[in-house]
């Protein structure tokens, strides 16, 4: 009963009510596993595979008509008319006569507290590094970041509009590396 690697699976999922979003495969099924959802539907008799299941199951009860290979090729599928059912049935706060959803009200407060003037910091983790558990790695050490190309090293990066703005200069030293100021 091998199961093959959610890279290498189909499935779908609603996010939100009325919000749905589809999973294709990234590369082709490895070895000889099965998807679980192909084995239930041999199991119940059905010929069918679970990508063709999927689609016909959008096609009937989700797209309404939309086009699965539009919904396929974005990623997900927003339908609208279940996203305003829901927004009709929302509690409505009467001191704002704006609808709140499910926890809305904790959104809304970050909203409001939320102060931006000038710059805004965004931190992230590192692709190669997650949350540090492996960091005793070296090999993850040396993976240089997918966007930057940095590697074993902490830095900062700000677009060129915000250090002319700032004044900063990034020179340029002729040893290969971009050492910035």
């Amino acid at each position: 009963a091998a199961a093959p690697h959610y890279l290498e699976s189909w499935g779908d999922v609603e996010i939100k009510t009325g919000q749905y979003s589809l999973t294709q495969p990234a590369i082709r099924p490895l070895f000889d596993t099965k998807q679980f959802q192909d084995a239930l539907l041999a199991w119940t008799g059905s010929s069918a595979s679970y990508s063709d299941y999927i689609k016909s199951t959008w096609n009937e009860s989700i797209l309404g008509g939309a086009s699965y290979n539009k919904a396929l090729h974005d990623g997900f599928f927003v339908n609208s008319s279940v996203v305003e059912e829901v927004a009709e049935e929302a509690p409505v706060d009467e001191a704002t006569e704006t609808t709140q959803t499910a926890f809305s009200g904790a959104a809304q407060a970050l909203v409001a507290s939320a102060k931006s003037k000038g710059l805004e910091l965004s931190l992230y983790t590192k692709t190669g590094m997650g949350d540090g558990q492996q960091a005793n790695n070296p090999w993850l050490q040396e993976f240089p970041d997918p966007i930057s190309r940095v590697s074993w090293d902490n830095y900062l990066t700000v677009s060129k509009a915000d250090a002319e703005a700032l004044g900063l200069k990034n020179r340029h030293v002729a040893d290969g590396g971009l050492n910035g100021s």
